[in-house]
């Protein structure tokens, strides 16, 4: 295969403007994406995985292949091999080293998953083998590419050029994922900071960690399902745990009473909306200033019999009709020191007949379109589940 066929000018463009998207990705996932695209359309491959380096395994981000089906392909994401291992991508990980073969059984000494391609009939005849290194030199993934195909249509080895093409672009590949793991870490201690904030003002209660998750997964769901960009998704994910923050100024002896409230307790709990509402309001901050929107309007109702304000319909904001119902949910089918666990038939029928009364009908209808990733969050977070 020569690469010169495309000619250098466009050739140089091609490389310049993957190296573009490659800035242009924010998770390590996409960086994988937007790599692996790229190398197989600039080096003519049918196949290709990227695996990302942890500290003891490789993780599979993302494969390409144009014979087995996608959906067999997506069944393996997010597989684990150990980085001890003897496979290809173990021993380029390891030593940071390329490999380029005619085919798999040339790397003596290493193991090559041909099973997998044999259940759907595929072969690797040529393939190649890269890290995708960051700025200090340490593997942070691994790129692999299976079979190129010639100008003439015909199977191919690797050429010198094509190593060094394929070299160019894990070379910029490494410095957006170095970027996107960062970004990453940084999401994830926010995340941490967020749920340890949102657990405090009922710190005894050994259950609100796992409260706070589930609301925080359910929200993202329910968002993500009324069409909101994915920044706007993880703002309302974030903001949602901290909806009763502001339960921190109520007295615990009303906080942590086992029984039915009072009348004059009840009046005293529901402060605690407008409460969290002002520890929240910090100009500038978006994820303060929804999490403060949401802390005061979680228990407005769509007909306007909820509280502080009695907001109606669509004048609630949109975050906060999305953690009513969340809250809701989580209040029904979780056990209680008071009560126990409501059946989920029953909480979903509950949810259904307050449809236009408590909650925003779309919202409902949603919820119940999605509930499928709702069951999800909910047993991920649920301890003895």
């Amino acid at each position: 295969m020569e690469l010169a066929a495309e000619g250098l000018t466009t050739l140089l463009q091609s490389i310049a403007q993957a190296g573009s998207r490659l800035r242009g990705a924010a998770a390590p996932d996409e960086v994988a994406e937007v790599l692996l695209r790229d190398a197989r359309r600039l080096l003519r491959c049918q196949a290709g995985v990227v695996r990302l380096v942890e500290a003891e395994h490789l993780q599979l981000l993302v494969a390409h292949n144009e014979v087995i089906p996608p959906a067999a392909l997506a069944g393996r994401r997010g597989e684990r091999e150990p980085l001890v291992g003897s496979s290809v991508a173990a021993h380029v990980a390891r030593g940071a080293v390329r490999l380029t073969a005619p085919e798999p059984a040339a790397l003596v000494g290493l193991a090559w998953d041909d099973a997998f391609e044999a259940r759907h009939g595929f072969r690797t005849r040529a393939l190649m083998a890269l890290p995708v290194l960051g700025r200090d030199g340490r593997p942070l993934a691994v790129l692999e590419l299976q079979n190129p195909v010639g100008a003439d249509g015909d199977a191919a080895s690797f050429s010198a050029e094509q190593e060094e093409l394929a070299a160019i672009l894990t070379t910029q590949a490494g410095l957006a994922l170095e970027h996107a793991l960062a970004a990453e870490r940084a999401r994830a201690e926010q995340a941490e900071l967020v749920f340890a904030l949102a657990a405090t003002p009922e710190h005894r209660d050994p259950d609100i960690g796992w409260h706070v998750r589930r609301i925080a997964g359910y929200s993202r769901v329910l968002a993500r399902s009324m069409g909101l960009d994915d920044g706007a998704v993880r703002v309302i994910e974030l903001a949602s745990a901290l909806h009763d923050v502001g339960k921190v100024g109520i007295p615990p002896e009303i906080l942590l009473k086992p029984g039915k409230l009072t009348d004059e307790e009840f009046a005293i709990t529901r402060e605690h909306c407008a409460l969290g509402a002002q520890l929240l309001a910090v100009e500038g901050v978006p994820l303060l200033e929804r999490a403060a929107e949401i802390a005061h309007s979680h228990h407005e109702r769509w007909d306007g019999r909820g509280y502080p304000r009695a907001l109606t319909g669509a004048a609630i904001p949109l975050a906060g009709r999305i953690v009513a119902i969340a809250d809701v949910f989580d209040a029904l089918t979780t056990r209680r020191s008071y009560k126990p666990a409501m059946g989920i038939e029953q909480s979903l029928r509950i949810l259904a007949q307050e449809s236009g009364k408590h909650f925003d009908p779309e919202l409902v209808d949603a919820f119940q379109r999605v509930f499928s990733d709702i069951l999800d969050v909910k047993r991920r977070f649920t301890p003895d589940e």
